[in-house]
């Protein structure tokens, strides 16, 4: 294996930006040039941390991309083995904890950071939520992690173009 990259992302989001609705759209279409932004940069192992929103999104391109033939390995790191979520085109799934417990998120987040050399956030400064994708983008930062953001808050129709 080459490069590896991972993603994080508010599953907050999924309900604000259904599919269909316009920033939906642009945010797949920003993680869609981001991810072939990092093939095209070496990146061919790819670690999603399977919640729901922007860990699916990014799950559904990189399978339609292994499926037409990109030469990449998916990853999905759940928190705990009971865990449930979108499979997709994985290779390999990892449980970072047997249980769910308080701390399960957490390990799984940086394990995603600590098996990366870059991390793709759909996570905007301007308007931080909370909760795991900050703390992962946090621990990204404290790694020295590169960090491609999709700030989902600013975007507009523009943005896309």
């Amino acid at each position: 294996m080459g490069r590896t990259c991972c993603f994080t992302g508010h599953r907050e989001l999924l309900y604000p930006f259904k599919e269909g609705s316009p920033k939906f759209g642009i945010i797949k279409s920003k993680l869609k040039e981001y991810i072939g932004s990092a093939i095209q940069s070496g990146f061919d192992y790819f670690i999603v941390g399977g919640a729901n929103g922007a860990d699916e999104w990014a799950l559904d391109i990189l399978s339609e991309m292994k499926d037409n033939g990109a030469g990449i390995y998916i990853e999905i790191a759940i928190p705990f083995a009971t865990f449930a979520h979108k499979k997709g085109s994985a290779d390999k799934e990892t449980a970072v904890s047997v249980e769910k417990d308080p701390l399960c998120y957490e390990k799984r987040n940086r394990y995603m950071v600590e098996h990366s050399e870059r991390i793709i956030a759909v996570y905007d400064e301007s308007h931080p939520i909370g909760g795991g994708t900050r703390q992962t983008v946090e621990f990204a930062a404290q790694a020295g992690i590169e960090i491609v953001y999709v700030r989902w808050y600013s975007l507009t129709d523009r943005s896309a173009e």
